[in-house]
């Protein structure tokens, strides 16, 4: 079943949505992303068949990128 993940961010650049990018084009679960970059919380919108949140945190955590769900 699909579902929508929303998560505060906070990439400082662009090396960091690179980052970002490896990590979520790579998950099997993820079938789609974007950050609203005009948000000023960056919102993350992940479309997913059942990836738990704090799965996706975790994983940007070691990349070192700040993430909460919201």
């Amino acid at each position: 079943m699909k579902e929508i993940l929303l998560l505060k961010t906070l990439p400082h650049n662009y090396n960091d949505v690179k980052n970002m990018a490896i990590v979520l084009d790579s998950h099997s679960l993820v079938i789609s992303w974007d950050i609203d970059f005009d948000d000023c919380d960056k919102i993350l919108r992940i479309e997913s068949n059942g990836l738990k949140v704090d799965e996706i945190i975790n994983a940007l955590h070691k990349i070192g990128i700040w993430a909460e769900s919201l």
